[in-house]
């Protein structure tokens, strides 16, 4: 009989961004630019399965850790809102930041001294907006 390892030796001991493969195989996810898909899985990254609508990308932060400009950021942002890859949940002004979820995951209620901190009402289930963009690409290339 084969030797196996113990269990225990195969377990992960640090953290891990697993994004579904339908998300991942869409053209939608395949039109990101480099910039946008640093940004995007920056964004998944911070979302700790409680969180999503509480995740901030602060420029100095991506300035230092990926050598974007906050022109670059902003685009990149902007970009994956309106491909559907993620929502402003609340608009940063000057010295508050601007809160994102991602659409890939469900929208997670976030309450600082019993009130919400973002804009968006809870859901159970994801939004997966970025196919609706997915859909528009597909008639695209269907069409020529």
């Amino acid at each position: 009989m084969a030797d196996h390892k113990n269990n225990k030796d195969r377990r992960i001991n640090e953290k891990f961004l697993a994004l579904p493969n339908s998300v991942l195989d869409s053209l939608a996810f395949r039109s990101l630019t480099g910039n946008e898909t640093k940004v995007f899985i920056h964004l998944c990254r911070k979302y700790n399965g409680t969180n999503n609508g509480n995740l901030a990308i602060p420029y100095n932060t991506v300035e230092k850790e990926y050598n974007l400009s906050r022109q670059t950021l902003y685009k990149c942002l902007k970009s994956l809102e309106e491909k559907g890859f993620i929502e402003t949940s609340r608009q940063g002004r000057k010295g508050v930041l601007s809160l994102y979820a991602v659409t890939i995951f469900a929208v997670d209620e976030y309450l600082k001294n019993g009130y919400p901190i973002h804009d968006l009402k809870p859901t159970t289930q994801a939004k997966h907006s970025w196919k609706y963009y997915n859909d528009q690409l597909k008639a695209k290339s269907n069409n020529t």
